[in-house]
């Protein structure tokens, strides 16, 4: 059987009940040479290249997502580590202001000597 008269009764005993001599007047349909023919390597290559260009794309996504994060995590990290030094800087200075403010205290307390 080759492949004319396979794409001939396609579908004719799905069919049969509605007109039961299709069978017998399809068998020798012939189909014209102009009809296009679908060959599977020429569907198969515009989807394989698809195929990959959507992996390639997922993979880049996939990646720019990960150094988002990790850079994101890092400033986070930065900032945490700065917020503990300007808090560190924060509290010497208020000592040393303290520190000088009393000192201050002293001297103006100190009597003089003439």
């Amino acid at each position: 059987m080759d492949g004319e008269t396979i794409y001939a009764n396609f579908g004719a005993e799905k069919y049969q009940h509605f007109a039961p001599g299709l069978r017998d007047k399809t068998k020798n349909a012939v189909i014209p040479k102009s009809t296009p023919q679908i060959s599977e390597s020429s569907w198969k290559r515009p989807v394989l290249v698809l195929a990959v260009f959507l992996g390639l794309l997922c993979v880049l996504l996939l990646g720019l997502i990960i150094g988002l994060y990790v850079n994101l995590y890092t400033e986070f990290e930065t900032k945490g580590e700065l917020t503990t030094k300007v808090k560190n800087l924060t509290a010497e200075v208020n000592s040393n202001r303290n520190a000088l403010q009393s000192y201050m205290a002293e001297m103006r307390n100190m009597p003089t000597s003439e």
